[in-house]
């Protein structure tokens, strides 16, 4: 008579490779937190004696290893960290790719003014787009900034139009009648 684990292994070994695929395509997050999360599944698996080994358990496998994903992309996005340079020897394998190298001393002056724009946004406006910048959804910055959701999303949007407003470097032309009255007409001449 068969044992539960040889039942359990049984059924990893047909089912483990298309249930990674589904959660990486449900999560989205790095590979290692899929295997991560796709490890706990199984694992509860084992814990748990009621849940039978038919088609049902396999839906069962994918819901846990899917929450487990969302939880820990959530700590994965919380946990922003900063790596100092590696030389090119010293650069592992799979590493994420650099990022675009500013080519031209326009671009990097572009950037630097983009930079000096969200610096000069109001304090919780620079804080939500920074945030957003990070990965982080309009939930989680409503939690970390103690707002509601439409706050975050009322915050974002005036930083972004700020933001679009600067970078337009050319003064809009005035009005035709402001430019009268800037010669010397009178309103009832322009009106006329």
């Amino acid at each position: 008579m068969r044992s539960r684990s040889d039942d359990i292994a049984a059924y990893f070994a047909e089912h483990a490779p298309r249930l990674e695929r589904l959660v990486r395509a449900r999560v989205g997050a790095s590979m290692a937190t899929v295997e991560d999360a796709c490890s706990y599944a199984w694992l509860q698996l084992l814990r748990r004696d009621d849940v039978c080994l038919d088609g049902k358990a396999a839906g069962w496998l994918y819901r846990v290893a899917v929450h487990e994903g969302w939880r820990l992309a959530a700590l994965e996005r919380e946990a922003v960290t900063y790596t100092p340079g590696f030389d090119d020897q010293d650069r592992p394998e799979g590493h994420l790719p650099e990022p675009a190298a500013l080519h031209s001393l326009d671009e990097l002056a572009a950037a630097r003014l983009r930079l000096d724009e969200v610096r000069a946004l109001p304090e919780r406006e620079r804080r939500a787009v920074l945030l957003f910048a990070f990965g982080l959804t309009y939930l989680e910055i409503a939690e970390r900034m103690d707002v509601t959701v439409r706050t975050v999303d009322r915050l974002l949007r005036r930083g972004r139009h700020r933001i679009r407003t600067a970078a337009c470097d050319e003064p809009s032309p005035p009005e035709p009648p402001v430019d009268r009255l800037a010669s010397g007409t009178t309103a009832a001449a322009i009106s006329r």
